[in-house]
């Protein structure tokens, strides 16, 4: 297996809710295998955090110091995982969807998707002087990806349509491939690893197990300490919720109104279900998935060779992934002591003895 100094997990807006919750969780196990994480919400509260290039609004004049912030924040999580006798070489995972930018999809990914996505992994890489890098890359359907994204946004308030949200829906601007070759330029990047995050509907155990086992840590630790299975999504109106309030949003003249309707739509039209997404038209959603389906085919025939090809041509073919991935082995228990060892023994000649 091929050994990184480095791995670097991004992906779409909220992609990585399921990760950064289990990777925070399982942080002492991984400790014990020589590998130190670090999540974006401690990058987040650098003080300089601004200095980093990842969206229109950074400041340059603080990248410098951000830059050894986040150097400084690195070396102190791999102080706890170095003092572990190991012939592993250490490794440092950073996650963070702020890896290809700032914000979620919109109209600024129309002329380039996540235009920022090398200067904030190239400022990383070279904070961190790694040299050899591996960057993991979530993708989510297209139309999928700009559903959620344009429900989540109706809860601010926003009455404008989807096609005004994303008027370029029906052209295939959103192309993972063109992004990847970006990445794989990037110096320091050695490999560029995608996974669908779809395969979460395996449930959290087996989707955090797939990507555990890209740093040779399959089966290896115990994920029962991450808890109850989260919901990948952030909470978003229902399609039913996001036709109420794109309807009702106009009539509304003062910012009161405003939120006491966005209070009542979201008592009472909150997404309930995982894919309570049905918010496009059935011919909108086709169109979308059309423009889209000779990239994504390439894009797994290239990148994700072990899954069925036409994976997002439809709803049936992406719920499939949800029956890829294998459910994890449960870890091996731990060897006891000798002292243990020596006291099982005891007992057992004891009772042989009264036997």
């Amino acid at each position: 297996m091929n050994e990184y100094d480095l791995v670097l997990h991004v992906g779409m807006p909220r992609s990585g809710a399921v990760l950064r919750r289990a990777l925070t969780r399982l942080r002492p196990q991984l400790h014990t295998h020589r590998v130190a994480y670090i999540g974006d919400p401690q990058i987040a509260r650098l003080e300089h955090a601004a200095g980093w290039g990842c969206g229109p609004r950074a400041s340059s004049p603080q990248a410098s110091t951000f830059d050894g912030e986040l150097a400084t924040l690195v070396a102190a999580e791999r102080s706890h995982a170095v003092g572990v006798t190991s012939r592993r070489p250490l490794r440092t995972i950073v996650s963070s969807n702020r890896l290809l930018g700032v914000g979620d999809v919109g109209r600024r990914d129309a002329e380039q998707f996540r235009p920022y996505a090398a200067p904030a992994t190239t400022q990383v890489i070279k904070a961190l002087s790694a040299r050899r890098v591996q960057v993991v890359l979530y993708t989510q359907r297209q139309d999928r990806l700009m559903e959620l994204t344009y429900l989540q946004r109706m809860r601010t308030g926003r009455a404008h349509a989807f096609e005004e949200e994303f008027p370029g829906c029906f052209e295939p601007r959103f192309d993972y491939l063109e992004l990847i070759d970006r990445l794989r330029t990037v110096p320091g990047v050695a490999d560029v690893v995608v996974r669908p995050v779809e395969l979460v509907d395996a449930g959290q155990h087996a989707f955090v197990n797939d990507f555990l086992g890209l740093v040779g840590l399959e089966n290896r630790l115990d994920l029962n300490a991450m808890g109850l299975d989260p919901w990948p999504y952030p909470p978003g109106y229902s399609a039913r919720g996001a036709r109420l309030a794109l309807a009702l949003t106009p009539l509304m003249d003062t910012r009161t109104e405003h939120r006491r309707l966005r209070g009542f739509v979201w008592d009472n039209y909150s997404a309930r279900e995982r894919y309570d997404t049905d918010f496009l038209d059935r011919d909108v959603r086709r169109r979308i998935l059309d423009s889209y389906a000779e990239r994504n085919r390439e894009l797994f025939r290239t990148y994700l060779p072990d899954l069925p090809v036409e994976s997002y041509s439809d709803d049936p073919s992406t719920f499939g992934l949800g029956n890829v991935l294998s459910q994890p082995a449960p870890p091996p228990p731990p060897p006891l002591s000798a002292r243990v060892r020596r006291g099982a023994a005891a007992i057992s000649r004891r009772v042989k003895s009264v036997r």
